[in-house]
């Protein structure tokens, strides 16, 4: 990797890492429903801005298929990669550390590996769940029940809420993305990338929208730091962190690029450490190395030329 390549890499890292911040800072003054709405009004806004502005130079691009026709594939990846994990994690970080959340997000790949492995198709699994593969598995949810354990179920923040809860919320997100991914893998193959990424993001405003509005309004104005922790959440950790993804993934490729999964939860970690005076217990740090280690032995020696789906690759 050139230096340049490295640099993007690591910015990439920088600014999904940044997102766990973000999510801290807003959710503390206004509901997961309209943090997330927001987050997704201002990512698509952004994207087709970006978009309209990649399709006047590469007019030569294939055309894509219409939106009438992938309408449902555009629906379920904004459920699955977009509103359920985007609302459980910001819901989750009610309750636990922003670090803590970047840990347990960072078990997206395994939860990716694990149902690739048991989705049956009429070719077979996915990808075969090897004992290796299956060991690496093992050692990385070892590594999320020690963050677990180690937090202590009984651990409560000033709003004395469990954050036994908050972690399972998260866990769930994670889930929720392996979902999102494979079937991002095979129903937008060939597809420009940014395509799906920017209707994803359409989607999930259009639907939660709505119910923030009626369910969770802002009765009061939002402080100047929880207006720019989500307007940095829409634009950067998002839309540009997007657009910054898919530009990795065509100079170095989707196995390189994936390195940003075990870059974020570090970077994740700083940040909390730093901006908001988050411990970083021995339980965080065990329970990040072998999440970490689980994802290098599930992943080792298996060639994925395929785009890989953003979330695959830790995007919160």
């Amino acid at each position: 990797m050139t230096p340049i390549d490295l640099s993007l890499l690591f910015g990439l890292a920088a600014m999904w890492g940044a997102s766990f911040l973000f999510i801290k800072v807003a959710v503390l003054e206004m509901s997961p429903l309209m943090l997330v709405s927001i987050r997704l009004v201002l990512a698509s806004l952004t994207m087709l801005l970006v978009q309209r502005a990649l399709a006047s130079r590469h007019r030569a691009t294939p055309p894509a298929p219409p939106v009438r026709q992938m309408w449902r594939s555009y629906l379920y990846v904004a459920v699955t990669n977009a509103i359920i994990p985007y609302t459980l994690i910001a819901w989750g970080e009610e309750r636990i550390t922003s670090g803590t959340a970047s840990i347990l997000n960072a078990s997206t790949p395994l939860f990716t590996a694990l149902l690739a492995g048991l989705a049956i198709s009429q070719a077979g699994a996915l990808d075969k769940l090897t004992p290796r593969r299956a060991l690496g598995l093992l050692v990385g949810f070892a590594g999320v029940a020690v963050l677990i354990i180690g937090s202590g179920a009984d651990v409560k923040l000033a709003t004395g809420r469990s954050a036994l809860l908050g972690e399972v919320a998260v866990l769930v997100a994670s889930f929720s993305y392996g979902i999102g991914g494979l079937y991002g893998r095979r129903a937008f193959e060939g597809m420009p990338p940014i395509l799906p990424a920017t209707w994803q993001n359409i989607f999930g405003a259009v639907i939660l929208l709505p119910f923030a509005l009626v369910l969770a309004p802002l009765d009061r104005m939002p402080s100047w730091q929880a207006i720019g922790s989500v307007v940095a959440l829409g634009v950067i950790g998002t839309a540009v962190a997007l657009l910054l993804y898919y530009e990795l993934l065509a100079r170095v490729g989707a196995t390189r690029t994936v390195m940003v999964t075990y870059l974020l939860p570090v970077m994740a970690l700083f940040y909390g450490a730093i901006l908001l005076d988050e411990a970083v217990s021995v339980y965080a740090l065990l329970g990040l190395a072998l999440v970490l280690l689980g994802i290098t032995v599930t992943a080792r020696g298996k060639v994925e030329q395929k785009v890989v789906p953003a979330t695959q690759a830790g995007q919160t």
